[in-house]
């Protein structure tokens, strides 16, 4: 949806497949050398709690005491564990499924990020560098190679980002779900973010208003 910009439709769609490739690459290596303790234990901890939720579901009282007990214990990754169950239920146990789905998420970061470059400056080769940037950096191409939630929380963190940009232009009923379906799934992965993000937001439209005035806070509001 966001590589449908015409004048840079090529560039954007090229850097989100190379960008998909790479990650793919990476994931499967992951996946067939069972490297996944090595490069982010939560992985198989997420894998695990997301087969006891599928459990549950289907009556497990057991599996039921042992997700609860999870998220008890303070666990901010519950949105995750959701993600996880979702896929689970739908094609079985299968980690490299959900690797697959942040590479996809990953490597579309970088098209967000560009068009938020892009509104901020207005200027092709600064949102491109961004968007390159993002799609290739090492650690970036790492976290959402993996079954992890990091990947996911940087596509929401740019979306919202993003979304907030637009809103400051124009209110419209799209970019307010979209943002309000971001912070909520900042909440669900990471929820101290959520209230970093809450205030991010709300400072960029207080500061960013043209006038001080009651009636354009309340227009912008």
């Amino acid at each position: 949806i966001l590589a449908r910009t015409p004048e840079q439709r090529t560039f954007l769609m090229r850097l989100f497949i190379l960008a998909l490739v790479i990650r793919i690459v990476l994931a499967t290596v992951i996946y067939a050398g069972h490297m996944e303790e090595f490069f982010g234990g939560d992985a198989n901890t997420y894998d695990i709690y997301g087969q006891s939720l599928v459990e549950a579901w289907h009556g497990n009282e057991y599996h039921q005491a042992k997700y609860e007990g999870f998220v008890a214990s303070g666990a901010s990754a519950w949105g995750m564990i959701y993600l996880v169950a979702a896929v689970y239920e739908v094609i079985g146990a299968n980690m490299l499924a959900i690797q697959l789905i942040n590479a996809a998420i990953g490597a579309a970061t970088a098209i967000v990020v560009y068009h938020a470059s892009q509104t901020l400056f207005g200027n092709k080769r600064v949102s491109q560098v961004a968007a390159i940037l993002v799609a290739f950096f090492p650690s970036l191409v790492l976290w959402s190679s993996q079954a992890l939630k990091d990947g996911l929380i940087i596509m929401a963190l740019a979306l919202s980002i993003l979304a907030t940009l637009r809103l400051m232009e124009k209110i419209t009923a799209t970019f307010v779900m979209v943002l309000i379906g971001c912070l909520l799934a900042l909440f669900s992965l990471r929820f101290y973010i959520f209230y970093m993000m809450c205030a991010a937001v709300a400072g960029s439209f207080i500061l960013g208003m043209k006038t001080l005035s009651a009636q354009g806070f309340l227009h912008r509001f």
